[in-house]
């Protein structure tokens, strides 16, 4: 007697999760659809697949298709291609989240240093030259200073 309805066991269990199921991909195809239309990314994928079903670039593609199974010299040199733009590519955008990084952090950190020198001229030099009279070694700008005022003075008497 249980056997009789085997094939109708749990049916509507299984109706209810085949409705389910739907449910959850229509909601995940909207989310989707909200993510296309408002983040860049989302913008990017949309126009690269219209690149891809545009008609011209569909056109190249049959033409590069390759006929030999990747053999041939043109095969060879669009695979390189191919990585070597790649490659390019992913330098590019190192340098330009480098860019930004630096943006965001400033510009190069300089490290500067003085280095003062002071000199001081001994008491026997200055009195040689006749600046100092009874004073302490001085230091050498102020040196330099009384010794340009005393040869101005010195070239107005001639």
């Amino acid at each position: 007697m249980g056997d009789e309805h085997a094939d109708f066991t749990d049916y509507m269990s299984s109706l209810a999760d085949a409705e389910r199921l739907e449910e959850m991909g229509r909601q995940r195809m909207e989310a989707h659809e909200v993510w296309k239309n408002s983040t860049w990314i989302g913008f990017t994928v949309q126009t690269l697949r219209w690149l891809g079903d545009n008609p011209f670039m569909q056109a190249i593609r049959s033409s590069l298709r390759d006929q030999q199974g990747g053999t041939s010299t043109s095969a060879l040199i669009m695979k390189n291609i191919a990585r070597m733009s790649i490659i390019v590519i992913g330098i590019v955008a190192f340098m330009a989240l480098g860019k930004i990084a630096q943006q965001l952090v400033g510009g190069d950190i300089v490290m500067q240093e003085e280095v003062v020198i002071i000199e001081e001229i001994p008491r026997s030099q200055a009195e040689a030259e006749g600046i100092v009279e009874g004073e302490e070694d001085i230091p050498l700008e102020e040196y330099k200073n009384r010794r340009s005022a005393r040869e101005k003075l010195g070239k107005k008497k001639n």
